[in-house]
């Protein structure tokens, strides 16, 4: 399904994602973006701001995986959430879109695709399209794999590169409780975006969670410092 920007699908069954992907290299990121707006929207321009200046080709795919209501509510009855609580959180839609639509708006010439998974993980996900021979090119969480008494990233063996940005206030991920740890220093690259300079000639994020680099849309400009 196309919604919002022109260069974004979302829902796409995976038959129909390995075929818009055929050809490019792919660049994922997953999670249940749950948090506000404010918190989540510039780590994922970042995270990605990063992956295009380092390892992104102008054609290349931007894939965000966001866990189903099935996935997110399975997730928070395992952390004791009550139902009347569970049935008042945000739908799969509303998430994705929460996340997708910025990231479309700053990458105007990358198609960006957010597919939706049943899973804990999207493992299955990834597998499969490492199975369809998709070119998956770079895997990034924030928060994981980042020390190694922290959670693991899922599906760093489908990728050719994984990457760990450190928190930026020391929270913990919503779903780190619930992923097992395990030390991934050996296949996973530590970036600190705090520190990083990127081609703008600046580190990408400060600490207080806003862009060090320019935005491409009005409407993103909220999520920069210059307004702080």
């Amino acid at each position: 399904m196309r919604a919002g920007p022109t260069n974004l699908f979302t829902a796409v069954p995976l038959e129909q994602f390995v075929y818009l992907a055929s050809g490019s290299d792919i660049h994922a990121t997953n999670g249940f973006y749950a948090y506000k707006a404010e918190v989540i929207v510039p780590k994922m321009l970042a995270g990605f701001q990063y992956v295009a200046d380092n390892h992104a080709k102008r054609d290349d795919v931007f894939l965000v995986g966001v866990n189903s209501d099935a996935s997110f509510h399975a997730a928070m009855r395992a952390k004791n959430m009550p139902d009347s609580e569970i049935a008042a959180l945000e739908t799969q839609e509303d998430r994705a879109m929460k996340v997708a639509i910025p990231l479309a708006l700053q990458n105007p010439e990358k198609l960006v695709v957010a597919m939706f998974y049943d899973e804990q993980t999207p493992k299955q996900l990834y597998d499969a399209l490492a199975d369809a021979r998709n070119a998956l090119a770079t895997l990034h969480k924030w928060d994981y794999a980042t020390q190694p008494n922290a959670a693991k990233i899922v599906g760093v063996e489908d990728f050719r590169k994984t990457l760990a940005f450190p928190s930026l206030d020391g929270s913990i991920p919503l779903g780190a409780d619930l992923t097992p740890k395990r030390d991934q220093s050996h296949i996973v690259d530590v970036v600190n975006l705090t520190e990083e300079f990127g081609k703008h000639g600046a580190p990408y994020i400060d600490k207080a969670g806003k862009v060090l680099f320019p935005v491409r849309h009005e409407s993103l400009k909220g999520h920069t410092a210059e307004l702080a």
